[in-house]
C-alpha cells in the first residue's frame, strides 16, 4: 500500500464538472494566499506591502 498516491476523493467530481473544479481551485488559491500572507508578514515584521 502506498500512502498519498492518487486522488483523495472517492468520487472526483472536480475532474468531470467545471463548477466543482473551479471551486476546488479557488479553495486552493485561498489557502495559498493565507499561508503566503502569513509568511510575508512574519518576514517583513508585520508590515503588509503586497496586496492581491
Amino acid at each position: 500500500m502506498v500512502d498519498g498516491f492518487g486522488s483523495p476523493e472517492a468520487i472526483p467530481l472536480a475532474k468531470y464538472f467545471r463548477y466543482f473544479g473551479r471551486k476546488k481551485i479557488d479553495r486552493q488559491w485561498a489557502k495559498f494566499r493565507r499561508t503566503f500572507d502569513a509568511t510575508w508578514q512574519r518576514r517583513r515584521g508585520g508590515k503588509q506591502t503586497i496586496s492581491f
